[in-house]
């Protein structure tokens, strides 16, 4: 996919025009990195992620991350950090304040149709598993997640646990 497509992707998924705003400075970023031919497009990148992303939002969501389709900040992804060795499948949800980050070198492996409540940290090298055939998977808000999730569950609490199955 183009970046067009991307963001097209990204707009169809979130309906908050708003919200679309660190989503299309993140993309930019991801595809202008690494593109030495494409260096103002980046350095536009670079003001846009310091002032809006960065200075604004108080959110941390390096060009570097592996992102699928469908990407969704939702409150304008205020406080999101995420680790840049981080993956999100297709069609993730973020709420606000929620951590991706690394322990013991490793950073998450979050699936494809996945939603991540406000306040929640995913820490570590586990894997939040891709939802299967459409029933999607949850991660709690203010939740802290230090295991493994499979799809279809529902995981809430301080650790994490699952609270339902689907």
């Amino acid at each position: 996919m183009n970046l067009l497509d991307v963001i097209r992707a990204d707009w169809a998924a979130e309906p908050n025009k708003a919200d679309r705003i660190p989503t299309t400075i993140f993309r930019v970023g991801q595809w202008s990195h690494g593109r030495k031919a494409l260096l103002l497009i980046h350095l536009l990148y670079k003001v846009a992620d310091a002032i809006i992303v960065r200075g604004l939002l108080g959110a941390e969501i390096p060009p570097s991350i592996k992102c699928g389709p469908g990407f969704r900040l939702r409150h304008l992804g205020r406080g999101v950090i995420i680790h840049p060795k981080a993956v999100l499948g297709s069609r993730v949800s973020l709420y606000h304040r929620v951590t991706i980050g690394e322990a013991k070198g490793e950073a998450p492996v979050i699936g494809s149709r996945i939603q991540i409540g406000a306040g929640a940290t995913v820490l570590g090298g586990i894997k939040v598993s891709n939802d299967a055939e459409d029933v999607p998977t949850f991660v709690g808000a203010n939740a802290l997640v230090n295991k493994d999730v499979e799809h279809g569950t529902t995981v809430a609490g301080v650790p994490a646990k699952v609270v339902a199955r689907r």
